[in-house]
């Protein structure tokens, strides 16, 4: 499994421990550390090393930005126009999520998988994630009387770090 991992650097460790995760059982095993010259130098850079590690979190996130501004401004627009909340979510998150797709295969992932079989994917965690958005701004507004405006923006932000899961482990999958 290790010989497709196209990354190099700590980017091959971290992505190694991830394959290792989801295919084999692990165990921690305690190892003794050998220092070289008593760990006078390291060949880590704090932050350009860290950056590489986090790129694909970072790229997420920038894409996941652009596209909760797409899907916010489209849906502070059908809402006041409309003054409802599940018809506004529907056009936003069509437009949002064309964009997050494109944004999240190319840019993020960097998935050269079969696009009609991510997209299929996609579309169903959208779709939960669709459904979780409703009921948790619907939720909030009709138990809490929380603004959908500002009830989005929260209900949003907790289902980040699941949609991140998600799309990692199951949609953009290298194999």
């Amino acid at each position: 499994l290790c010989t497709q991992i196209e990354k190099s650097r700590y980017e091959f460790q971290l992505e190694a421990l991830i394959l290792a995760v989801e295919n084999a059982p692990c165990a921690q095993v305690p190892i003794r550390t050998i220092y070289e010259e008593d760990n006078r130098r390291s060949h880590f850079r704090p932050v350009l090393d860290s950056l590489r590690i986090y790129s694909v979190f970072i790229r997420f996130v920038a894409s996941s930005l652009i596209s909760f501004a797409v899907d916010y401004v489209v849906f502070a627009v059908a809402y006041l126009l409309s003054e409802s909340i599940l018809p506004s979510l529907i056009v936003s998150r069509v437009f949002s999520c064309s964009a997050n797709f494109l944004m999240n295969k190319f840019s993020v992932f960097h998935s050269h998988a079969k696009a009609s079989r991510e997209f299929v994917s996609f579309a169903m965690l959208a779709l939960v994630l669709f459904a979780l958005s409703y009921g948790g701004v619907w939720l909030m507004q009709e138990q809490f009387r929380v603004s959908p405006l500002i009830s989005k923006i929260l209900v949003e932000a907790t289902l980040f770090v699941l949609s991140f899961v998600m799309q990692r482990c199951y949609v953009f999958v290298h194999r």
